[in-house]
């Protein structure tokens, strides 16, 4: 990256990395690049303007993408040394800023995430009075923010990522206490559940979801040690495992997928602010071929056809399908298949909804998202 800093905001539009804001250990930044990963290349677009008689840059606020513009909430500046609490929305069409409703609160060392078009932050700092756990969501259409339920625990400097429609935010914790808690939000309920811990505390980290799976990497421990560890969280297992770290380790860096790869940019090595870009790219399922007949644990069986990238099928009840009898028809794409169901006549349900299965090999599939109140999750043959 041609500008080197840590706790930038990052995120993916339309097949390129967007990194704006950061501190660079003297000031903050208002500069954005963008890095197109089909040429390798950088390029300056139109920095973060100046909406106020402080300074015009931002570090570790808040970041989302809603229909193809970024919106940026928060984030603290040197100049008042205060978190902000502006919302700005860059629109890489017009490559031009503007504004939309302030928070209602300075809002800093926050996460976010988008979940049905409506912005969703988490603030942890509001100045320097102590810690907060507070949750506010923004809709565009309607300018507005409303707070929602407070997060059972401390996230400051954590990081998020939207699975099935639910926020997920690990680890941050408080300055000088990192944590390992994994705090998962359900827009629909408007509760927090507490799921399994990270293997390891930390803060300063990033993440993104790559096949239905939260990726955290890097960050800082309680021993002020930086972190190039990866760690992975499957949301139907409740589980975490490792997968490779990063060449670099590094505190403070921004996270963004792109392609079904996590891009990590940014961050502080302890000595310096980072211009380090790396990739990861989990290794592709084989290529298998799914048809076949194949048994759930819902009892039913499933009868799958795969012509090329296109899946079908047909599942039936234990009891010949009196029950339920459902078909389905999707995509297969690297080790995800994405589907529509629904439920026949045959069978007494009337369901229908969405189905996202992971590819574990070529006799086991999982299900990672579901709409409709589908009641199978694990497949095999």
């Amino acid at each position: 990256m041609p500008t080197p800093r840590w706790t930038p905001q990052a995120a993916a539009i339309r097949g390129l990395l967007y990194v704006t804001g950061g501190s660079d250990g003297r000031q903050d930044l208002s500069v954005l690049e963008a890095y197109n990963p089909a040429t390798g290349a950088w390029r300056r677009l139109a920095p973060l303007p100046r909406v106020d008689s402080g300074n015009a840059g931002r570090y570790g606020g808040a970041v989302g993408v809603i229909d193809g513009r970024l919106y940026l909430a928060g984030g603290w500046r040197v100049r008042p040394p205060l978190p902000a609490r502006m919302l700005l929305i860059y629109d890489p069409r017009t490559n031009r800023w503007s504004r939309g409703a302030d928070m209602p609160l300075l809002s800093g060392c926050s996460v976010s995430g988008v979940i049905n078009r409506k912005l969703y932050v988490l603030t942890a700092c509001d100045g320097y009075s102590g810690f907060r756990k507070r949750l506010h969501v923004y809709d565009p259409a309607a300018n507005r923010w409303t707070e929602r339920a407070s997060a059972p625990n401390f996230h400051a400097d954590g990081a998020a990522g939207v699975i099935g429609g639910k926020l997920y935010v690990a680890g941050g914790g408080v300055w000088g206490s990192p944590s390992a808690s994994l705090d998962v939000y359900d827009p629909a309920t408007n509760t927090w559940t507490t799921k399994a811990s990270m293997p390891r505390a930390r803060s300063g980290l990033a993440a993104g979801v790559i096949d239905g799976k939260l990726h955290v990497v890097g960050g800082v421990d309680a021993r002020n040690n930086r972190l190039a560890a990866l760690d992975i969280y499957d949301p139907v297992r409740n589980t975490w495992t490792p997968g490779p770290p990063m060449l670099t380790a590094r505190s403070g860096l921004a996270a963004a997928v792109i392609g079904g790869r996590l891009y990590a940019v940014g961050g502080h090595d302890g000595k310096r602010g980072l211009g380090t870009l790396e990739v990861f790219g989990p290794r592709a399922a084989p290529r298998v071929d799914l048809t076949g007949i194949w048994r759930a644990n819902d009892g039913g069986t499933y009868y799958l056809r795969q012509l090329g990238k296109r899946l079908f099928w047909l599942g039936e009840s234990a009891d010949g399908g009196r029950s339920w009898t459902n078909v389905a028809m999707g995509t297969v794409s690297g080790n995800q298949v994405t589907l529509e169901w629904g439920d026949v006549s045959k069978g007494r349900n009337r369901n229908s909804g969405r189905l996202v299965l992971r590819i574990d090999n070529h006799r086991h599939l999982v299900r990672t998202q579901v709409t409709g109140g589908f009641g199978g999750s694990d497949w095999r043959r």
